[in-house]
């Protein structure tokens, strides 16, 4: 806190003198100048004056280290008698002064309202950006699409040609889920392939009872070189959200499952078993790092198993929104491959990422 305090008072100090901006007042007496988001989760956000190319981001303060604000346009002020209420019980709009003593004071065109720091629940600039209407749009299904793809070659002492697509789609509420996605993998070394798979399907989540959900998922796919003419795993469980918060998730999943496989040579393997599975997600300001698994052991015989292990960090192209470098890594390990097959297969990559809403 103290570093980034200093670094913004440094940077307001080097920049040119703005005319109209408005103003942030810490408890240590640094004074930020710029323009303000707005407040949420009992956090200010104000985008410096000197910012007006984006190059830095906004910078954030908890309302306990702020002791007055000024705005130069009109601001949506809500607060609320109890602190942290969900929702503002009362709300203002108008131009915002400091305090003589601290705190605020909305101008109003039916009068100057008042108050402390510690009751304002939020702070908006346009009616879309109320928490009222935030709350409402979170209970709308949206879908949301990604679309990758990563191509690798080398010449020397070998040759080599890779290529990987694939993509995802989301439609999501706040109380469910439901995703598509589908990645092609092909690969050539020395005139050899070596890689040449497929998987795509379908997974449905129901958080039914907070932090309980159930699911069902089913995964389709080849693979040449495992010698894999088709495989479907189909599964159906429930789970339960270990960590929930703003900046990170874990949930694992307990189920049953159904694994079919068809190999080149013409023999199948078809048996029930478990669906066991681990989803951890851990959000920064500039990166997300997703870490996905699940073991799918046969009841038959504990000792035959697919795991699956995805884990990848993924970050914006410079300002962008839509485009992303996701760098990671894939294993997929069959514990009972055919003949002359490799138990492990693991990938390592670097993608661009397009994400649509």
């Amino acid at each position: 806190m103290k570093n980034r305090t200093f670094l913004a008072a440094a940077f307001c100090l080097l920049a040119p003198a703005t005319i109209n901006a408005d103003e942030v007042r810490l408890k240590d007496g640094t004074v930020i100048k710029g323009t303000i988001n707005g407040v949420e989760g009992g956090v200010l956000s104000i985008t410096p004056g000197y910012n007006a190319d984006a190059s830095v981001k906004a910078f954030r303060f908890k309302l306990e280290d702020v002791i007055a604000f000024n705005t130069e346009e009109p601001l949506y002020i809500g607060t609320s008698v109890a602190k942290k209420n969900a929702m503002p019980d009362n709300i203002a709009y108008g131009k915002v002064d400091a305090g003589a003593s601290g705190g605020i004071q909305v101008t109003t065109e039916i009068g100057v309202t008042q108050s402390p720091i510690e009751a304002i629940q939020a702070a908006w600039r346009t009616p879309e950006e109320s928490p009222q209407e935030k709350a409402r749009k979170k209970l709308e299904r949206h879908w949301a699409y990604s679309f990758f793809t990563d191509i690798t070659g080398k010449s020397g002492n070998s040759d080599a040609i890779g290529v990987t697509v694939g993509f995802d789609a989301v439609n999501k509420s706040l109380d469910d889920e439901l995703r598509f996605y589908g990645r092609y993998n092909f690969s050539r070394t020395d005139g050899n392939k070596s890689a040449d798979d497929l998987s795509a399907g379908v997974e449905y989540t129901s958080r039914f009872a907070a932090p309980f959900f159930w699911y069902a998922r089913s995964d389709n796919g080849f693979d040449k070189v495992q010698m894999i003419d088709f495989y479907s795993t189909a599964a159906v469980g429930g789970g339960t959200e270990l960590i929930k918060t703003d900046n990170q998730k874990w949930e694992v999943r307990l189920g049953l499952a159904y694994r079919y496989e068809s190999y080149e040579n013409g023999t199948t393997y078809s048996k029930p078993g478990l669906d066991v599975g681990s989803l951890y997600e851990y959000k920064w300001t500039w990166s997300l790092f997703k870490d996905t698994i699940t073991y799918t052991p046969a009841f038959e015989d504990f000792a035959n198993f697919i795991v699956k292990h995805d884990a990848y960090l993924e970050m914006p192209l410079a300002n962008s929104e839509n485009w992303k470098l996701r760098v990671g890594m894939s294993n997929d390990y069959n514990s009972r491959p055919q003949s002359n097959v490799e138990r492990l297969d693991t990938t390592y990559y670097a993608r661009l990422v397009l994400s649509l809403k």
